[in-house]
């Protein structure tokens, strides 16, 4: 049996547990070229702000972050001119609580809000070292392939 964690948008009390798992996800090395946030960061405001930001919480503790933003298309790709979309910049949970749809239900929790909210279009783009794995999960919420980018 799946355990029942609470999903629910971020307060601002969280932060705390946010910079911590943040720092957990850099300590892990699974993804290039993005920092782990700490203070003075300002992603977490922008979050915040945004108000795109959920957690997953397990008896009490924050044990999950999915965040996003929305930004406005410029007639590229996928984004018309003019069009809100969300993109989903980060996605964490903790390695004790893997493996349990902890990063499904976050996802689908950030996704619903977009709809409640008219968006249509949403964006993830990942520096993920297991793309395959990354993909394969997010292709399971609708998502499809875009472009893809290498570097040696």
């Amino acid at each position: 049996m799946t355990p029942t964690y609470q999903v629910r948008p971020a307060e601002r009390d969280d932060a705390p547990s946010l910079r911590h798992l943040s720092a957990l996800w850099a300590e892990e090395g699974c993804t290039r070229g993005y920092p782990a946030f700490g203070e003075g960061d300002d992603r977490p405001d922008k979050w915040f702000d945004s108000g795109y930001l959920w957690v997953a919480a397990w008896d009490g503790t924050v044990v999950g972050y999915v965040a996003g933003v929305v930004k406005t298309g410029y007639g590229h790709g996928f984004k018309p001119e003019g069009e809100r979309y969300l993109e989903i910049q980060e996605l964490f949970v903790h390695p004790d609580h893997r493996r349990r749809r902890v990063g499904h239900q976050l996802v689908d929790a950030i996704l619903r809000q977009a709809t409640a909210d008219g968006i249509i279009r949403s964006v993830v783009a990942s520096g993920n070292v297991d793309w395959q794995a990354t993909y394969r999960f997010y292709e399971r919420h609708g998502f499809q392939m875009l472009s893809m980018e290498m570097y040696r």
